[in-house]
C-alpha cells in the first residue's frame, strides 16, 4: 500500500515504463495484478540512477536492486520475478543483449521452516458456539463462519457469492475464484445448507438481489473484506481465541 502513489523519478524512463504498461494491457490479467506488476516496474526503474538510457542497462545493477531491497524475504522474491518478466520484455523488445532467465536462472522461494499456524476443531467450535443465531445478524454470521471454516472459502469469495452459485438439485456450490479466476465445485454440506437456509429464509431483506450477503444500509451493496474481518474477529475475541500468531 505504501507504494501505491510512486512515481517513475528518473523521466527518462517514463516511456520505458509506459511502453511496459502497454505491454501488460495487451495479456489477459486482473486489473489488481497489472497495478502490482506496475508498482514492482517503478521501483525498479527508479533504483537505475547509475544509467541515463535503459540501452546501458547491465546485469549488475539488477542485481543491485534485488541485493538492497529492505523488504520481506517473500516481497523480495516477487520482485526478482518481475524484474526477470521486465527484462525479458526488454530483450524481446531488442532494447538490451540479455534476457531475464541468464540474469536469473533459478529462483529459491522463501523456505518455511515452522508449520503454519491454524485453529483446531476446539476452537473453532467454541468460535461457532458464540454466535446468536436467534438474530438476523447472528444468522448472516454463523452462516459467513460457515462457509469460512468447513468449505474454506476466501472471505472475498464469501463477499461475490451468489444465488445462482447454489444448484440445490445437485448441492452444490459452484464459484469461480476472485483471486485465481479458477472455477470450483464444493459440496453443500449440511452444516453449510442448513445455516444458509435459516438465513435465506429467516434473514436475507432482499431476496430479489442475486448476491447472497448485502448491506441494509445505504448505499445497499456488497460488504467490504474489511468489515467481514472485523466481524469474524469480534467472535474470536468472544471466543477467547488467541489469534496474535
Amino acid at each position: 500500500k505504501k507504494h501505491t502513489n510512486i512515481i517513475i523519478s528518473n523521466d527518462k524512463f517514463c516511456d520505458v515504463y509506459k511502453d511496459y504498461e502497454n505491454y501488460l494491457n495487451t495479456k489477459d490479467i486482473k486489473p489488481i495484478t497489472k497495478k502490482c506488476k506496475l508498482i514492482k516496474t517503478k521501483l525498479f526503474l527508479n533504483s537505475l540512477t547509475k544509467i541515463n538510457d535503459i540501452s546501458q542497462l547491465e546485469k549488475i545493477h539488477c542485481y543491485d536492486f534485488i541485493n538492497n531491497l529492505d523488504y520481506s524475504l517473500r516481497y523480495k522474491e516477487e520482485l526478482t520475478y518481475e524484474v526477470r518478466r521486465i527484462v525479458n520484455w526488454l530483450y524481446d523488445t531488442k532494447k538490451i543483449n540479455f534476457d531475464g532467465y541468464s540474469l536469473f536462472p533459478r529462483i529459491v522461494g522463501q523456505s518455511r521452516s515452522n508449520l503454519i499456524s491454524y485453529y483446531d476443531n476446539d476452537e473453532l467450535e467454541k468460535l461457532l458456539d458464540c454466535v446468536d443465531i436467534n438474530t438476523s445478524t447472528g444468522k448472516r454470521d454463523y452462516l459467513i463462519l460457515t462457509l469460512l471454516i468447513y468449505l474454506g472459502l476466501r472471505i472475498s469469495d464469501v463477499i461475490d457469492l451468489k444465488l445462482s452459485d447454489i444448484n440445490w438439485n445437485l448441492n452444490t456450490i459452484n464459484i469461480v475464484q476472485q483471486k485465481t479466476q479458477n472455477i470450483l465445485t464444493l459440496p453443500l454440506i449440511d452444516e453449510v445448507k442448513y445455516p444458509l437456509l435459516d438465513y435465506l429464509k429467516n434473514a436475507k431483506e432482499d431476496m430479489n438481489d442475486n448476491y447472497i450477503f448485502t448491506t441494509n444500509y445505504a448505499p445497499k451493496g456488497k460488504y467490504h473484506s474489511k468489515s467481514f474481518g472485523v466481524m469474524v474477529t469480534k467472535y474470536l475475541d468472544k471466543a477467547n481465541i488467541d489469534y496474535s500468531n
